[in-house]
C-alpha cells in the first residue's frame, strides 16, 4: 500500500484572481492567507474585504449559518453528495 504525501503551506502573498467586487487584492500583505497549497498545487483560495473579513473562498462548502461543512478538494473531511446539496 502506498501513502500519498501531502505538504500543506499557506500563501500570504499571491493576489487571488476571481474574487468578488470589493475584495482586497493584496490582503495577503496584511497576514491574511490567500491560498492553501499542497505540493505546489492550489487547493483553496480565500478572498477578504478591506476590513479583513473573509468574503469568499473556493473549494469550501458552508452551511446556512456560514460554518464550514467540508471542502471540495483533497482535505478532510471530504464532502458527500448530501453535504453539497444542503
Amino acid at each position: 500500500m502506498t501513502r500519498s504525501v501531502h505538504s500543506y503551506v499557506y500563501d500570504f502573498t499571491t493576489v487571488v484572481s476571481g474574487c468578488p467586487a470589493g475584495a482586497n487584492a493584496y490582503a495577503g500583505r496584511n497576514t491574511n492567507r490567500s491560498r492553501l497549497v499542497d505540493n505546489g498545487i492550489t487547493v483553496l483560495s480565500y478572498c477578504y474585504d478591506m476590513a479583513d473579513r473573509e468574503i469568499a473562498a473556493s473549494g469550501i462548502v458552508y452551511d446556512s449559518h456560514q460554518n464550514r461543512r467540508c471542502t471540495t478538494v483533497t482535505l478532510k473531511p471530504a464532502c458527500s453528495v448530501g453535504d453539497l446539496a444542503s
